[in-house]
C-alpha cells in the first residue's frame, strides 16, 4: 500500500522547538522516522529555512534523508502569488489577507497586535476593498 503523503511547510519545522506546538510538530517527525508517512517538502520551505537557526535546519536534513519528496516551485505557482499580491497592492490598509472557506479576512498587523478589519464573503471582497480599503 502506498504510503500517505503529507505536506511539511516551515512553520512544522520550526514548531519541533516551540514548547507550545512540539508535542504535534515532533510526533509527525517521529511518525515519519517509523514510515508512517512520506515528508512532502516545497522549494520554498526548503529556501526559507536556509536563514532558519541550525536546529530547524536539521530537521529539513533529516526529512530529506528519510526519502522526502521535493516539489519544485513552478511558474503556476508563482503567477498565483503575483495574482494574490497585486490585489493589496498600493493599499496601505488592509495589509494582509487571509482566505477561510468562504469567506475573506482583512487584517492589520502592528507589533504584537492584529486588528480584524473585515470578515467578508469572497464574493463580496472586491467590492469590499474598494469601499473601505485604504490606497497608500
Amino acid at each position: 500500500m502506498k504510503k500517505l503523503r503529507i505536506y511539511v511547510d516551515t512553520s512544522v519545522l520550526g514548531e519541533c522547538f516551540d514548547p507550545e506546538f512540539s508535542p504535534w510538530s515532533n510526533a509527525l517527525v517521529e511518525d515519519f522516522r517509523r514510515g508512517l508517512f512520506r515528508p512532502v517538502l516545497s522549494e520554498v520551505t526548503a529556501a526559507e529555512v536556509e536563514r532558519a537557526p541550525e536546529e530547524v535546519r536539521s530537521v529539513l536534513i533529516e526529512l530529506l534523508a528519510l526519502g522526502a519528496e521535493m516539489i519544485p516551485v513552478s511558474p503556476e505557482a508563482l503567477a498565483l502569488v503575483v495574482h494574490y499580491e497585486s490585489h493589496l497592492r498600493g493599499l496601505a490598509r488592509p495589509q494582509y489577507r487571509l482566505r477561510v472557506g468562504e469567506v475573506r479576512v482583512f487584517y492589520d498587523v502592528e507589533g504584537r497586535m492584529v486588528q480584524v478589519l473585515a470578515i467578508v464573503l469572497n464574493s463580496d471582497a472586491a467590492r469590499w476593498l474598494e469601499e473601505v480599503g485604504e490606497r497608500s
